[in-house]
């Protein structure tokens, strides 16, 4: 089952790889948020102490709405075009050199931003 949805999604990036990766990153990110907002729940209910029937885990959708948007607008397209740029502009055409690309260009976006 894993290994027939993996292959669609292979075959979804083949085809439409702007569009998948929109798409995977808006969800990606929704989830991501959704996970990170019951991690917050739950360690400050036990920071807190607070009891069961005091709080209950409720999802801030909007909040996930905004989020997935991120996904969805920015950071789908944006890295999708961030990748491959280099690989197409540089006239880059062996993996090998590929990774040096993207490592060069990862290392000056952590040297730029300090992260």
């Amino acid at each position: 089952m894993m290994l027939r949805l993996w292959k669609w999604y292979q075959n979804c990036l083949a085809f439409h790889p702007v569009k998948t990766q929109v798409i995977s990153s808006g969800f990606l990110w929704g989830a991501g948020d959704v996970a990170a907002q019951y991690i917050t729940h739950t360690s400050a209910k036990r920071r807190l102490k607070i009891s069961d029937a005091e709080a209950d885990f409720k999802v801030n959708w909007k909040r996930v709405a905004i989020t997935s948007s991120f996904g969805f607008g920015f950071v789908g397209p944006v890295g999708h075009f961030w990748f491959v740029f280099p690989i197409f502009s540089l006239g880059v055409r062996r993996l090998g050199q590929v990774f040096k690309v993207e490592a060069s260009s990862t290392a000056k976006v952590i040297a730029v931003c300090g992260h």
